[in-house]
């Protein structure tokens, strides 16, 4: 459990640039509550975190600043798990050649909840989100200058299935 940590300035050649999680078969349950992420940058993808096989809690002010990826997910990568994300922001996050500039999700089962993306960009699809095969319940959350140079400024979905609820 991380919990009132304050994470800055870090970069990596691979994927995740502050936490990196490998789980087997949900074997892997995280949580980051009151966490602050600023400068990350990963060559690939996640630029502040990667997270496979994995259950990852995501709320109480948790905070991705300035995350970057070269890849998919500039601040997070999140694949084949359960994600729960709630008061939660994501401010000048992108990706540098694909998708996701906020959160790139794929095969994966996620809510997100009062949550802030704000001038979060990708190089292709997915200003804010990106999801393939993945279900999605967004409750009460913002998009605010959100862009993507493809299709869809604020979130992308491919053979997804999205539930918004105000």
């Amino acid at each position: 459990e991380f919990q009132d940590v304050i994470m800055t300035s870090a970069s990596t050649s691979d994927s995740g640039a502050f936490v990196y999680i490998y789980g087997n078969s949900g074997a892997n349950d995280v949580s980051f509550s009151g966490t602050t992420f600023e400068h990350g940058y990963a060559n690939y993808d996640g630029g502040c975190v990667k997270a496979t096989y994995s259950t990852v809690l995501m709320d109480r002010d948790t905070k991705f600043t300035s995350c970057t990826a070269g890849y998919n997910g500039g601040s997070v990568m999140f694949e084949y798990g359960t994600l729960t994300v709630e008061d939660t922001s994501f401010f000048s996050s992108k990706t540098t050649y694909y998708h996701g500039g906020g959160i790139y999700l794929q095969s994966s089962t996620v809510q997100i909840k009062t949550t802030e993306f704000e001038s979060c960009s990708a190089a292709n699809r997915g200003g804010a989100l990106y999801l393939s095969s993945s279900t999605l319940e967004l409750i009460a959350s913002n998009f605010t200058s959100t862009g993507a140079s493809v299709y869809g400024g604020g979130y992308y979905a491919s053979s997804s299935s999205v539930v918004m609820l105000s």
